[in-house]
């Protein structure tokens, strides 16, 4: 919604109570990390998603220790798969033309939006999160953020 333009709104007296329960589905991590890929394949430039790749670099090594920790493995390469297969950036591909049609924001825009930091991590990583990943992406991501001027 935000690269074709459009605002998002806080409604302030709306009350949302959401139960969620990441133990419930191991299936719904391979998701998360596939579609996490997806989102910088489909929508950012090209330039974005290489100057970028150190960060990512980075991250995903992290990420993996991280799914070690919490038992989510296997759904973590299993996400990996999804890239191996032509089918799939077909559809990528196919994606980030509809995007780019639809578009009339830059990176520059949707990264003022972005944060570096991880706020509510509980469970068994929040320290590495809290003293370790934080620190790093907030550092990185002054670093890499300015040069983003498309």
């Amino acid at each position: 919604m935000r690269v074709a333009g459009w605002q998002l709104a806080v409604a302030p007296q709306v009350k949302v109570i959401h139960f969620y329960e990441p133990a419930r589905s191991r299936k719904q991590y391979y998701y998360m990390e596939r579609n996490r890929l997806i989102v910088w394949y489909e929508v950012f430039s090209w330039r974005t998603v290489c100057l970028l790749l150190p960060i990512y670099l980075i991250a995903e090594p992290i990420l993996l220790l991280m799914s070690v920790a919490q038992g989510w493995l296997g759904e973590k390469l299993h996400s990996y798969g999804y890239f191996f297969r032509a089918g799939s950036w077909l559809h990528i591909m196919v994606a980030r033309r509809r995007i780019k049609r639809l578009r009339c924001v830059s990176d520059k825009h949707l990264m003022a939006l972005a944060a570096a930091r991880i706020s509510y991590q509980t469970g068994p990583t929040a320290f590495i999160t809290r003293w370790f990943w934080n620190p790093l992406s907030s550092l990185a991501w002054a670093v890499f953020k300015p040069l983003i001027r498309w």
